[in-house]
């Protein structure tokens, strides 16, 4: 058996109709999916915190990466050659935005997702971690009520030396 060539397995170009018009997202590439990936995984602390009642202390990092000159960027990145197409045809801010952030959720959570982001207009919001977690895991076999052995090692510490006043 021959592997097949990858780029004809995985077609991750995306194709968006705004005004009758279809634009064709390219596919990203790693180093854009990296960042897209740690973004995401900012907005997922940040929503967790959230969650939980506690305020989200951002690092140098997350603010380097959720500065306004970062999202330009990354959505330019998302959206690739269609971008000056886009542009030129008069494409609003609003539509462009909903295109970046649907090619950001279609390489960061699927093309499923990306599909009901879109065709909602954005209203969609996107899943977090843990239910993205349970969505993926599947159950191979019966759960088992054996229990786990303990660990059969121990260890102690030293105890503390204090020294003698005279």
């Amino acid at each position: 058996m021959a592997f097949k060539d990858l780029r004809e397995t995985l077609d991750s170009t995306l194709s968006l109709p705004i005004g009758g018009k279809e634009y064709v997202i390219p596919p990203i590439n790693a180093e854009v999916g990296l960042r897209m990936q740690d973004i995401m995984n900012v907005a997922a602390k940040a929503a967790q915190a959230k969650k939980d009642g506690k305020e989200y202390v951002m690092t140098e990092r997350d603010e380097e990466l959720l500065s306004d000159d970062e999202e330009i960027s990354i959505y330019r990145d998302a959206i690739g050659e269609a971008w000056d197409e886009m542009t030129e045809d008069g494409v609003t801010w609003e539509e462009m935005k909903l295109c970046a952030l649907t090619a950001i959720f279609h390489a960061t959570q699927g093309p499923e997702f990306a599909e009901e982001y879109f065709n909602s207009g954005g209203k969609v919001q996107a899943p977090n971690r843990e239910a993205r977690r349970m969505a993926t895991r599947t159950r191979t076999a019966a759960a088992t009520t054996t229990k786990n052995p303990a660990s059969r090692t121990t260890t102690s510490t030293r105890k503390a030396i204090t020294p003698k006043t005279p």
